[in-house]
């Protein structure tokens, strides 16, 4: 939202976005394992939805993991949903 209100139209704001999106995807735990980044780099991730939700989709779609399983995602999820709107 923030850099849609610098950019002056939605090609500039997409360009903008880039530089914000492409790290918090790699560094979600999609592309590397997330085990193996620098320990302040993973609990700076742990603020990020977008490593709850690949930690949740690689157990349910990997391991078949029930609810039991990946509650903490999905309320880690929620949580930061309800905190950032």
């Amino acid at each position: 939202m923030f850099l849609a209100t610098i950019a002056k139209n939605q090609p500039q704001a997409g360009l903008l976005s880039m530089p914000i999106i492409v790290p918090i995807l790699i560094l979600s735990g999609g592309t590397s394992p997330f085990e193996s980044m620098p320990r302040f780099l993973q609990i700076i991730m742990q603020l990020a939805p977008t490593t709850h939700y690949t930690e949740f989709c690689s157990r349910v779609l990997f391991k078949e993991a029930g609810i039991d399983v990946v509650w903490p995602q999905l309320l880690a999820m929620a949580a930061i949903g309800t905190y950032c709107s």
